[in-house]
């Protein structure tokens, strides 16, 4: 008559879980999943992993909530901890903060242990005392990252030194992918085309010298183009920032918007040997639009000549179409004397966009970038004081 009984239980059980999806397996899984943690057999008891939930007692307080690799205080609540397969970091795409090795617990792949999980014990290292026990059914990666969280916090913080190493290692990496980005750009191209004709053939080779980069161009047709270029960073893409022409004498500059005012930034090719002293600096007052009439507040000329104050008109002129750049007419009134100069707006980020500019003792130059692109390739994007805007197209 017992096993009667039992039998028409379960196919109660199956019957009326079938309706909501749920296995009568799945429920007494479940039902088997509840686990109290404790100092030792019969001792303390720290709290209770049941399913999905972490307890503080059996049917009391939730504690944590397991939401598949993501550990929460509840549903729907901020993250505390993510598992990334072997890794458990704060966040999804996170630094990690610890790392399962087997039955081991360790900060990172190799290094220090911090937990060894010996069946139902957690020992502080292999052999050690036990300082858990795990009264009940084994626990799920999950579950177990889980409860070791409640019970102290402390295990998966990163310290301050171990914080640095991380910065330090992403700072490398950072320069490294920077590096193979820029190296794109240097070195002797071949010139194989441009939408103005004379600039058409022949070389183009870009070095690097202290901080900065050389920037030669041998035309077929005679010309020559000498400059200085910057490296910076645009939407995540390498490029170079560069003022060319005929002679030494082209200076590259490049303005910035900062806290309402505009700040610039002179660097002539001697810059490339003598470093930042060669710098020259303006700060302007105005809107930070690139447009408009501005006032030089303060000056220093490059070389160490002395400052200087004064005003610049920037003014939008037209070219041939180029969707690289929005050209500006430069105006300067330093005193008696009066520079003209040339500009391009280049966007480098989400609202942010810079000024780079040129002058020049030459009759023309020209100010560009230096990129790379899926479709062109390595391109130098230009235009001229003389309103010409066009491309160079660069072969290695």
């Amino acid at each position: 008559m017992l096993n009667v009984f039992v039998s028409f239980s379960r196919i109660s059980c199956v019957a009326a879980i079938w309706f909501a999806g749920i296995s009568c397996e799945t429920l007494l899984d479940d039902a088997r999943a509840a686990t109290e943690v404790r100092s030792e057999p019969g001792g303390t008891r720290f709290m209770v992993v049941d399913g999905l939930d972490v307890l503080l007692a059996p049917g009391g307080a939730r504690l944590l909530f397991i939401d598949e690799n993501t550990i929460r205080t509840g549903p729907g609540a901020p993250h505390v901890l993510y598992l990334d397969g072997d890794n458990v970091r704060s966040e999804p795409g996170g630094p990690r903060v610890a790392y399962f090795d087997g039955n081991t617990l360790r900060r990172s792949p190799g290094g220090p242990i911090l937990l060894v999980i010996d069946g139902k014990d957690v020992r502080k290292e292999a052999g050690g005392p036990r300082v858990l026990y795990l009264d009940g059914d084994a626990l799920s990666r999950s579950q177990l990252a889980a409860a070791l969280y409640q019970w102290n916090p402390a295990l998966f913080k990163l310290s301050p030194a171990e914080l640095e190493k991380l910065k330090q290692e992403a700072d490398a990496a950072s320069s490294a992918s920077s590096q193979a980005a820029r190296d794109k750009l240097l070195g002797k191209f071949t010139i194989i085309n441009s939408n103005i004709a004379f600039l058409a053939k022949g070389t183009c080779e870009i070095a690097k010298q202290g901080n900065y980069f050389s920037v030669n161009m041998d035309f077929q047709n005679g010309q020559k183009w000498t400059g200085t270029a910057i490296a910076r960073q645009a939407f995540k893409e390498q490029e170079l920032w560069t003022a060319v022409g005929p002679t030494a004498g082209t200076i590259l500059g490049v303005y910035e918007a900062q806290d309402e005012i505009v700040k610039g930034e002179w660097i002539p090719q001697a810059a490339m040997k003598d470093g930042a002293s060669a710098l020259g600096a303006e700060t302007l007052e105005g809107a930070p639009v690139f447009n408009g009439n501005y006032t030089i507040t303060s000056g220093k000329h490059i070389l160490n000549r002395g400052g200087y104050s004064g005003t610049v008109r920037m003014s939008i002129f037209p070219t041939l179409k180029n969707d690289s750049f929005s050209p500006r007419l430069l105006e300067y009134q330093i005193g008696n004397s009066r520079v003209t100069g040339i500009g391009a707006i280049i966007p480098y980020g989400l609202e942010r966009q810079a000024l780079v500019a040129a002058v020049s003792t030459d009759k023309i130059f020209a100010v560009g970038r230096i990129s790379e692109d899926t479709t062109s390739g390595v391109h130098l994007d230009f235009c001229t004081n003389t309103k010409v805007s066009g491309y160079i197209l660069l072969d290695k």
